[in-house]
């Protein structure tokens, strides 16, 4: 008999096609670059340390609001101000900056999250045409 494939495979070959399209829709809103790939049946999204941040918002300590569980917040120290270089050669400026982003937070961008809850009826579609491919083809050996 000829090599079996695993529902694993049926599941990649319906699924990249959609891990380009939820790439192409994160990068277009702003965000940071992020990359989605396959490994073996699982989406992983790959984006710098910062991304799930802005992606979920941190709460400041005077204000704002986390869409993570449990919540990101800013608590006694403030993000250092040279992180801000890259919009201001200001040492003052890029003080204010850090110090507004420690009192009232980061808002929540969702473009991960809003994006994946926007492709989950494609990729269940997905799954029910892998797992229909599967069992007709290698559980029931029907071609």
């Amino acid at each position: 008999m000829g090599y079996n494939k695993s529902l694993d495979w049926y599941l990649s070959r319906e699924y990249k096609p959609i891990a380009k399209k939820i790439e192409k829709r994160i990068n277009q809103k702003g965000s940071p670059k992020v990359k989605v790939r396959m490994v073996k049946a699982n989406f992983v999204f790959e984006a710098p340390f910062y991304a799930k941040f802005q992606d979920q918002g941190v709460k400041g300590v005077s204000g704002g609001r986390s869409n993570a569980k449990p919540a990101y917040k800013y608590t006694n120290k403030m993000p250092p101000p040279s992180a801000f270089e890259r919009y201001t050669k200001d040492p003052g400026e890029q003080f204010a900056i850090a110090k507004a982003i420690f009192q009232k937070g980061i808002p929540a961008k969702k473009y991960i999250l809003a994006t994946w809850g926007f492709f989950a009826p494609q990729v269940k579609k997905a799954t029910d045409r892998a797992t229909q491919k599967y069992i007709n083809i290698e559980v029931l050996k029907i071609e």
